[in-house]
């Protein structure tokens, strides 16, 4: 569908959402600034409600509320869901066009805003390790859309295999410029994440890494300093 037909209606929507978020942005094509669109994707960080004695809790009313004000007004339809992190609406004033909404954190912005982003073939090169032909350090792994460092690629792989981060260190990246600078790659606009740019960053030589002079063989030091007191990655962690 034409971008400037879908445009107005996407944004208007993200503008209700935002109210009852910290963040919300437009991400997939329309972001890219593609002429056509086949969806319209957003990723939100939603205000959490919080207990008696201030501390955040898994629900989020207030997005819940805005949600059903929208389909209540025949703005989009009831969802289907992916968990409690991904839905799926249909927005009937542009034929039905599905409309994805992601929900994240702000320690995770950078890495999930970067992937529904895409495109998909992009998206592809980032989860993928640099031996393998890729753009991912392959001391770094993504899982649930969480950035980890592990201490050598080898304990990399074996997490990759088992699907867990266990031993490894959460990297935050509340931005996707911190994001790219974890995975030691040139921060690339959104309408610049083309082929051609892939091609170009898939000849870019990592930057050097940085090792303890101390113990040659400890892990690398992160680009960004690593969360203190990181907890073992939660099941909730948006993929």
């Amino acid at each position: 569908m034409e971008r400037e037909r879908v445009l107005p209606i996407a944004t208007a929507i993200l503008d209700r959402l935002a109210s009852a978020c910290h963040k919300a942005s437009l991400a997939g094509a329309l972001r890219r600034g593609q002429a056509d669109v086949a969806d319209v994707d957003l990723v939100c960080i939603p205000i959490h409600d919080a207990d008696l004695f201030g501390e955040e809790m898994d629900t989020f009313s207030a997005l819940d509320g805005v949600l059903d004000a929208l389909q209540c007004e025949g703005v989009l339809t009831a969802p289907s869901c992916d968990g409690n992190r991904r839905m799926t609406f249909h927005i009937p004033l542009l034929e039905n066009l599905p409309l994805e909404l992601t929900l994240t954190r702000p320690a995770l912005w950078g890495p999930i805003l970067a992937l529904r982003t895409g495109p998909e073939a992009f998206v592809h090169r980032l989860l993928t390790q640099r031996s393998a032909g890729g753009l991912m350090p392959d001391p770094l792994l993504q899982i649930e859309g969480a950035l980890w460092c592990f201490s050598n690629p080898q304990e990399a792989q074996v997490a990759r295999k088992v699907g867990s981060a266990l031993g490894g260190s959460l990297l935050p990246c509340p931005t996707e410029a911190d994001y790219f600078q974890q995975l030691r790659l040139p921060y690339l606009p959104p309408d610049q994440r083309n082929a051609e740019s892939l091609c170009r960053l898939c000849d870019t030589p990592l930057s050097p890494v940085v090792y303890n002079r101390a113990n040659e063989n400890a892990p690398p030091e992160p680009l960004l300093r690593v969360a203190e007191n990181t907890p073992t990655p939660p099941h909730h962690l948006v993929s």
